[in-house]
């Protein structure tokens, strides 16, 4: 039987979040990871905006809100965002392990885009 893939921007996010959680085998096509990284940023940043109007009327509240739902979705997409990565690196012919080598300050971005 063939699943069908999503043809949105919401539907792509919802398989990341839902469906591959923790799923760190396989592939991730391009549709897949980017919708994924711009709707996770989207959401995060409503919240740090919200943070921060918090901070800038001097509202504590508004600002435990904004910047406390913005810490428990960046612990939350932790997981999918990592799977996402490795998935995407299974689809350009890469080991997952390259994901630790970007985490090399300055030169381990550069060396995973050039694959050395």
């Amino acid at each position: 039987m063939q699943t069908t893939q999503p043809n949105n921007f919401i539907g792509w996010w919802k398989k990341v979040m839902f469906e591959n959680y923790a799923n760190f085998n396989g592939r991730a096509r391009r549709a897949e990871y980017w919708y994924f990284a711009l709707g996770t940023a989207i959401i995060m940043f409503i919240f740090y905006i919200i943070g921060f109007a918090g901070a800038a009327m001097d509202s504590t509240a508004l600002m435990a809100l904004g910047f406390g739902v913005y810490g428990i979705i960046a612990l939350a997409t932790l997981i999918p965002s990592i799977a996402a990565g490795v998935r995407r690196l299974h689809d350009i012919n890469k080991s997952g392990w390259y994901y630790l080598v970007g985490l090399i300050p300055l030169v381990g971005g550069i060396m995973v885009f050039y694959g050395w």
